[in-house]
């Protein structure tokens, strides 16, 4: 069974994959070999602009990112 880990995504959801995917090349096994995948750290699963506002901290990390990609199926 394999696990991958990540963390601090900060919005950037299409390069966690890409790092991912990296990372199961480097161990010459599938991302479908992956039992499970933990994000930790500030995730920013924002979907629409309006959510911005709920974000806590610097202004600097309220930005939408590209998580509305991956919910409505654009992004794996």
């Amino acid at each position: 069974m394999f696990i991958a880990a990540l963390g601090d995504v900060h919005g950037q959801w299409r390069v966690a994959m890409l790092l991912i995917e990296w990372a199961c090349a480097e161990a010459d096994i599938t991302s479908d070999s992956l039992a499970a995948i933990f994000q930790v750290g500030d995730a920013k699963p924002l979907r629409c602009e309006e959510e911005i506002s709920q974000v806590p901290g610097p202004s600097k990390y309220r930005k939408l990112g590209d998580f509305p990609h991956v919910i409505n199926g654009e992004s794996k």
